[in-house]
């Protein structure tokens, strides 16, 4: 008499493993590329609000706190803030689940710093 045609347990259980390791890697890739997306919005906030202070510097107002703080912001920045005035430098604190990004403008070199903490 002829077994019928299922599967044996050591093929579930590899089975079982290998869709566990896949779904590890992803889950990790998962993670890096949300910092990723929520490292490119800060960037994306700190060029817009330095967009506002040059237009508002050219409409006479010099009042750089008050400028930053008016400025829009995505749902992935917590908080926009300025370090200094001379140079200008603004840091962009964002929201994610388990580390903190933020991201800062030198005014002297131009360049946006992003790191996790």
């Amino acid at each position: 008499m002829k077994r019928g045609g299922g599967f044996s347990l050591i093929e579930i259980l590899i089975t079982v493993v290998i869709i566990a390791i896949l779904s590890s890697i992803a889950i990790i890739s998962y993670h890096q590329y949300f910092k990723n997306a929520v490292k490119t919005h800060l960037i994306a906030d700190i060029r817009h609000c330095l967009e506002e202070i040059a237009i508002n510097i050219q409409a006479g107002e010099r009042d750089i706190p008050s400028i930053v703080s008016q400025c829009p912001t995505s749902e992935y920045t917590e908080s926009l803030e300025v370090i200094g005035t001379d140079p200008i430098e603004i840091k962009a604190i964002g929201k994610i689940l388990i580390d903190e990004v933020s991201c800062t403008y030198n005014d002297q070199t131009g360049v946006i710093n992003c790191d996790f903490d």
